[in-house]
This record gives C-alpha cells, structure tokens and sequence, in this order.
C-alpha cells in the first residue's frame, strides 16, 4: 500500500508498505506523490514532472513528463501538455511505433483508440501498430467507473431533418402564427427555463433563440419579429411648476406585444459531430424545402429559394465554411435581399445597437446608431 508521510520541516513524502506494516520503500525525498504501482514499478511526481520509480528507490525513467499512464508492465502513455500530443513509451523512454496522437484511450488489454486529429479515430495495438482499416466513426470516448462510452461519429442526416420536425409554417412544435408570448414559453420550456416570464425581460428583444439538442448534434433555432416583444404599458401623467403644467407619459409596467414572428432560421455549424457533413444536410434540407414549394429561379448553386405561397418563402443556404441554414421567411421569393442570396446570413433587417438615455420629455427614449 501508499503511504504518505507528512513532516512539518521537510513537507510530505510517499512510501510503500506491504499487508504487514513493512517498508517495501521508504519515504523517498523525490517521490512528492505515487500515483500508481505495477509490478516492481510505480509513477511518482517529483513536484513538477512523471517520471517512473522502482520500489527499491532506484529511477526507471527521470521524472521528465507532463503526465504518465501505465498501459501495461512494460508500456506508458506519456502526454506532452505544451504540444497537446501522447505516445506509447517503453521502460527506457523509446517510443513504441510512429504514432504520435492527439489522445490514447485503452478499449481492452490489447488495442487503443488513437485521436489522430479532432474527432478523428483510429485503432493501434500494444506494438504501435494501426490495426483498423480505416478511421473510424467515433467522435469522442468517454469512461465512467468500470466501463467505456464509445461516442459514434456517424449522422443519420435524414433522421436529423425528421427530428427537426419542420412543417410548412413551424419547427420543432412552434408556428409562425404564435404569438410572442407562446412561444416566449415554450422557448422557456424548451431551454428548462422557468416559464413564468417577465415581459419587461423582453422590452429589447426582436428574437427568441434556443438550442435543440438532437443526438451530438445542436442546431440554433431563431424565431425574429419585427418589433420588440416586450411592449410597455404607459399613462399620462402630469405635473405643475410655478403655475406651468407639464405633460409626461411614463412606463408603468410591460405586457407582450401581440405579434408574430416573420421568420425562423435553423442554423447548424460546421463544428464538432457536424463537421464535414454539412454538404450532405444542405442536400437534405433542400429536399425538405422542396416539399412545400417550387424552387425560384433566383437560386444560386449555394442558395436554394423556394417560393412556397404569395409573401412566403423558404430559403436554404450554406456558406464558404459549410455552415448551413434553413430559413422560413414570411415573405415573397422576390423580395428576398442579395445578401441572403449570398450565404451572408445577416438578418432581413440591419442590426442596431440600443441605449437608454434620459430625457426631460420621457422617462424612456430607445437611441439607434
């Protein structure tokens, strides 16, 4: 067993001591911590490096690593913090094979998975070698207690359109024809949110947005309204100075305004469990889009309009970095702008930022620049 020994003159150190009380090894001054013991060995921290230990006290390997894993008696998973890279090492510090990999994670006694880039897998045994045919569709792995999460990097694109629930007018149970409040609360739902919503929270808010976990996959949906939700309840209110007689309106709470959004967008990002699969989404989104109309011709070989009815149409886009969206505009195919035609993205109006200043003539006063 670990046994560390504290001394108020001389800090901490570790030992090992077998079932009976007796020193294997006694507290060695470079041996800070022992994190783990195989065989005749063990890794120790000197205070600011891994190295390895045999329990005789006698230095295996000079503490020289960022982090050290037995992965057997003979073999070590060394990691490198400042290249973020590990290796298979031997007892003498010889690496074992070519590989050099984002990450090393054991799937039994005989085989690793090994992150060669971001999301990117492949299977190496104890030699080194590459034993899988190709990379494998595993996006991440994950361990808890005694058992391993293997995360698939696969996307079934067409059960990803289905979990969208996209109608003619909606997503995801939400309609253009809401009203800000219900779906102010369902977006609350949605988010696990508490519903019991302040309009006053929304009195700068032309948008309400949320993130549909679907598998590993996150799309953004975004539901835009021409003015702000939250809507101010006002009263006159009047005031006399030296025989003047002074006129305000004053806010005295708020209340939802009684619209409904022109349009919602879905936007799914070229990152992470999606990346390098957008193409294939923007396909299949097409498809869907489709489904409600018949394409315009203003459509670009990035850009799919589809005129749905008068003063309706949906657009589907993907831009240069393969970052995809679907858009419900309430709004004839051919007033859609350049800009969106050109996988800008930028919203059908331009964005402004908002102030609140004080005036003698009213207690609000919404500045633009």
């Amino acid at each position: 067993m670990i046994v560390r020994i504290d001394k108020e003159d001389d800090g901490y150190k570790y030992g090992i001591m077998d079932k009976k009380g007796e020193w294997i090894m006694k507290p060695h001054k470079k041996a800070k911590v022992i994190e783990d013991v195989w065989g005749d060995n063990f890794i120790y921290y000197d205070g600011e490096k891994y190295g390895v230990m045999s329990i005789e006290g006698e230095t295996v390997l000079r503490a020289k690593y960022d982090w050290l894993w037995f992965r057997s008696k003979n073999i070590l998973i060394s990691h490198d913090s400042k290249e973020d890279e590990e290796m298979l090492i031997d007892l003498e510090g010889n690496r074992i094979g070519n590989g050099v990999y984002k990450d090393l994670r054991a799937l039994d006694d005989n085989y690793l998975a090994a992150e060669e880039e971001e999301h990117s897998w492949v299977v190496i045994d104890n030699k080194g070698k590459v034993v899988s045919d190709k990379k494998l569709d595993i996006y991440d792995i994950n361990y808890w207690e005694d058992f391993g999460i293997v995360y698939t990097d696969y996307v079934d694109i067409s059960k990803l359109v289905a979990n969208l629930y996209i109608t003619k007018d909606g997503v995801d149970g939400l309609k253009l024809s809401d009203n800000a409040k219900s779906i102010a609360t369902k977006v609350a739902e949605k988010k696990g949110s508490d519903t019991n919503l302040d309009p006053e929270d929304y009195k700068y808010k032309d948008w309400l947005y949320y993130e549909k976990q679907i598998g590993m996959a996150k799309p953004d949906i975004k539901f835009s309204f021409d003015e702000f939700i939250g809507e101010p309840i006002t009263e006159d209110y009047y005031e006399t100075y030296y025989g003047y007689r002074f006129s305000y309106t004053r806010t005295v709470g708020y209340k939802f305004r009684s619209i409904t959004p022109y349009s919602y967008t879905i936007t799914f990002y070229n990152s992470g469990i999606l990346n390098g699969k957008t193409e294939k989404l923007y396909e299949a989104l097409c498809k869907e889009a489709k489904r409600y109309g018949s394409v315009s011709g203003r459509s670009t070989d990035k850009a799919t309009l589809v005129s749905v009815d008068s003063g309706h149409s949906i657009l589907v886009a993907i831009d240069d970095d393969g970052e995809v969206i679907f858009r419900n505009i309430l709004r004839d195919a051919s007033d859609v702008n350049h800009d969106e035609l050109s996988y800008k993205f930028v919203e059908e109006d331009t964005m402004v930022d908002t102030v609140v200043v004080d005036t003698v003539a009213a207690d609000e006063v919404v500045a633009e620049y």
